[in-house]
């Protein structure tokens, strides 16, 4: 019995097994456990729409020819963000660990996906990290109805009624930005110039992959943000709490960076040469699973009986998830697995066989952090550049320790693990051996 109710858990080793069984996908458990056919739960009811599609659109056009662009708007940002939730104060000040993190992770997300002009928007910025808390709390809430009078009951419970008001302003917000870049290419083509502004954003891929189709623009925002915002802050939030105060890795990793961007230039080369910064951040992964990540790392729900092959069998309809706890505790897959190497992956590439699954975004049944097979997290590649991006300005551009006293603690919430939300870290600005806010290379 979990949080969410029965589930079966099945051992690490039935992760390649499970793998084939694709067409038991996670949107049946995700619809089912977050009453996605309900008004304000409609960005997890996604499966059979052109939304789902939309999202997975956008996912993979972030990381392919686009992700030049990407780089780009991640960079501009990131020292906006950066600058304005951590300040230029040589002195060392508090700052919360997770409101900070939860705001830059929003404020780069929508830059990517919804454009310049939202994610300098608070109301949109706000909507994006509140909108998933709130449904956190209404589907708990709807969860203790009968499932028959769980429609009825979110027309009267406060938290379901914001949950709708929170989707109906998002559609506004996204639907009025869509509109008037439209109007601006009309105007422009009527007067017959050439358009001077050229997207490169989630607002113009939707677009272009709808080709005319309807399609609710907030409902596709919201899914995207559901998947990209709390569990990359959670992820953001962890690294910071295992790099603070450790000034041998914070110098290693400041050495990287001036490295390679000396060489290389500020471009998107750089982030694919910090070795080390990708095996810490997947280190990181290892020891505390990302975001709303569970002890259990693949989630299905099958949607036909499954029979494994020791003659087990899952039941249709089950939530079934496969643990991945082998990753910190199997001391033959990781020598002294509890301790945080930052170099370990680092030094794993260097094994025949494993210099691709050593690799932060890549996908193996050692390593659950992403999931594995076809449903594996579609944004990884993303999340990636934007975790390395904005690393780079917070490690290059600040000293980072924890607050005297605090130790940050994984915290477990039913089979939910998460950074500790209540942690305080410690800032102060530095002067940064590189500049990564001129001009791109």
């Amino acid at each position: 019995m979990t949080d969410s109710g029965w589930k079966i858990i099945l051992a690490p080793e039935y992760a390649s097994e499970v793998r084939k069984f694709e067409e038991h996908g996670t949107v049946l458990s995700s619809k089912d456990q977050f009453h996605g056919d309900i008004p304000g739960f409609e960005p997890f009811n996604a499966g059979s729409l052109i939304e789902l599609q939309l999202v997975k659109y956008m996912a993979k056009k972030s990381c392919s020819k686009s992700a030049g662009h990407v780089f780009s708007s991640l960079s501009l940002e990131s020292g906006r963000v950066v600058q304005e939730m951590c300040s230029d104060d040589p002195n060392w000040r508090p700052i919360q660990a997770e409101s900070t993190a939860v705001r830059m992770i929003a404020h780069l997300t929508a830059a990517v996906f919804a454009g310049r002009q939202l994610c300098r928007n608070s109301e949109w910025i706000d909507i994006t990290i509140q909108y998933s808390l709130t449904a956190m709390v209404a589907a708990e809430q709807l969860w203790r109805w009968p499932r028959l009078a769980r429609r009825m009951a979110a027309r009267f419970l406060p938290s379901c009624r914001l949950l709708s008001a929170q989707v109906q302003r998002a559609n506004e917000l996204v639907s009025t930005t869509s509109q008037a870049r439209k109007d601006e290419t009309t105007a422009t083509q009527q007067a017959g110039m050439e358009q001077s502004t050229s997207y490169h954003d989630g607002l113009e891929w939707m677009e272009e992959y709808a080709r005319g189709r309807p399609y609710r623009p907030g409902v596709t925002q919201l899914a995207v943000t559901l998947g990209a915002v709390d569990t990359t802050k959670d992820l953001l939030m962890q690294v910071l709490y295992d790099i603070a105060g450790k000034s041998d890795l914070m110098d290693a990793l400041r050495r990287e960076i001036v490295a390679i961007v000396s060489e290389h230039g500020w471009t998107k080369t750089t982030i694919v040469n910090l070795q080390l910064m990708d095996s810490m951040i997947k280190e990181s992964q290892r020891l505390k699973p990302v975001g709303i990540s569970k002890l259990s790392g693949i989630r299905r729900t099958a949607a036909s009986d499954i029979h494994l092959s020791d003659g087990g069998i899952v039941p249709k309809n089950v939530p079934f998830e496969i643990s991945n706890m082998h990753m910190w505790d199997d001391a033959d897959l990781y020598p002294d697995p509890l301790s945080f190497q930052a170099d370990r992956f680092l030094r794993l590439r260097q094994v025949p066989g494993h210099e691709a699954t050593a690799q932060l975004a890549s996908l193996s049944a050692d390593h659950l952090g992403w999931g594995l097979g076809k449903n594996a997290c579609p944004g990884r590649f993303f999340v990636a550049m934007e975790v390395k991006v904005l690393l780079c300005h917070l490690i290059l551009k600040y000293d980072w320790r924890l607050e005297d006293g605090c130790i940050s603690e994984v915290r477990r919430y039913g089979t939910f693990l998460s950074a500790d939300p209540e942690g305080t870290l410690l800032v102060r600005r530095r002067r940064e051996e590189v500049d990564l806010d001129g001009p791109l290379v």
